[in-house]
């Protein structure tokens, strides 16, 4: 069973619901490098379990900050439109909790510790059945790299520093050659301009300094890898494969799908940011001895080094434990918890006739809105009608169902006649 977050409702013309739910998939909003790469699934309401926390009361992860997504390619630009709408959590202006709130939080975190020592191995259903406790890895105690992609190479740091992170050959994962000039530093810094910083590390490593803030800062630098050079006629922009137009006025840091989205104002405002940093990234690679794509003597490591490097930075799996199934559905008016039995698959009996173990009989009925791992596992794809009859036994099945309902008389074929014929008879009656 997979975790979403409901997005709105499904509406018919003026405006009534036709029972379904808009929800997005929880994997793909923690994965997704922007807000435009998320899309919501339609899902009937029966088949959806919800979750809800004390009193009722519905759950907002985002908001929370219990769901961060990784927006990286496009979080530092502040003329793309569609991030100001969904800006993740430590990242937009917080209000104060209201007090009430923050004694509710606290109350409810005092009856499940006072749960977990009275009840410590056992799976009682209760009053709080319907808040989900999630075992958090522990936060790492020093500075790590992580590759979230083959685009992007990313120091988390985790140690409180006042200096811009520099890499060097002896602490960077990957040759520091394949990394282009450009630095961007995203910090828990939310005063002036120090936020989000875009320079270029190049200058620093060249004179053997680092740019020094006002004060400590915890956060990321983003560094992005050089590609092969791509074919004739293309060009990568923000580490993405973009065909080259002449004759074009979008700046290389603006993705094409945003640049259509944006404003006459926002293409002015960034028109003139590249107006600006465009010459300093040319004039940093020359310096550098970089150009726009790797060496010609790397192309045939630069994959293999590529994948084993973010193969060994991922984050290592938690080891693996018996666990017992649980199935909570929040259907209804009223709140209720299905707690199913396990105890079906360890309490086997014996066979009389083969001496072999047999299992006890097993119930198959489940609560209404119950969906099995298998429905989720189906993988199915829509496609055009013309190419399903080029298909043999997809145009055998269409005929198929069409000669059941023909036998049906789902159409008086007496009557069929031409689009033209039958609106020329509506306008004379």
């Amino acid at each position: 069973m997979r975790c979403g977050i409901m997005f709105g409702y499904h509406l018919h013309q003026r405006g009534k619901w036709s029972g379904d739910l808009y929800v997005a998939d929880w994997e793909q909003i923690l994965t997704a490098q922007h807000p435009s790469h998320i899309y919501p699934t339609r899902i009937r309401r029966k088949d959806i379990l919800i979750t809800k926390m004390l009193h009722d009361k519905f759950r907002f992860p985002v908001a929370e900050g219990a769901l961060v997504p990784n927006y990286y390619n496009n979080i530092s630009l502040e003329f793309d439109t569609a991030f100001k709408d969904c800006r993740p959590y430590g990242r937009r202006s917080r209000a104060p909790r209201p007090q009430a709130e923050v004694e509710e939080i606290l109350e409810m975190s005092d009856h499940l510790r006072v749960d977990e020592q009275a009840q410590p191995s056992s799976a009682e259903v209760g009053g709080y059945e319907e808040v989900a406790l999630v075992v958090q890895p522990p936060e790492p105690e020093e500075d790590y790299w992580m590759m979230p992609n083959n685009d992007l190479l990313i120091r988390n740091q985790v140690v409180p520093r006042r200096h811009l992170h520099v890499p060097t050959s002896e602490s960077c994962p990957l040759p520091i050659e394949w990394l282009d000039v450009k630095r961007e530093t995203f910090t828990n810094l939310d005063h002036g301009d120090l936020h989000w910083i875009e320079d270029c590390w190049t200058a620093d490593a060249r004179e053997g300094t680092s740019r020094e803030l006002d004060e400590e800062f915890l956060g990321r630098t983003v560094y992005t890898l050089l590609k092969k050079k791509p074919m004739p006629g293309y060009e990568y922009q923000n580490g993405r494969l973009t065909k080259v137009h002449k004759e074009t006025s979008r700046p290389e840091h603006i993705f094409s799908n945003n640049w259509a989205r944006m404003g006459t104002v926002a293409k002015k405002e960034a028109q003139a940011y590249w107006a600006v940093l465009g010459p300093i990234r040319d004039r940093e690679r020359r310096m550098s001895g970089r150009g726009a794509s790797i060496k010609l003597e790397d192309y045939e490591q630069y994959d293999r080094v590529v994948n084993d490097t973010r193969q060994s930075l991922l984050q290592k799996p938690p080891l693996g434990m018996p666990c017992v199934a649980f199935a909570m559905s929040g259907l209804g008016e009223e709140r209720s918890s299905q707690v199913f039995d396990t105890s079906i698959y360890m309490n086997a009996s014996v066979n009389d006739s083969s001496g072999e173990p047999r299992g006890a009989h097993q119930e198959n009925e489940k609560p209404a809105g119950f969906v099995s791992e298998h429905y989720f596992a189906l993988i199915h794809k829509s496609i055009p009608i013309q190419e399903a009859k080029r298909i043999p036994a997809a145009k055998e099945a269409i005929d198929s169902e069409f000669r059941k309902s023909d036998k049906r008389g789902f159409v008086d074929w007496n009557r069929v006649q031409e689009k033209s014929d039958a609106m020329a008879y509506a306008v004379e009656n």
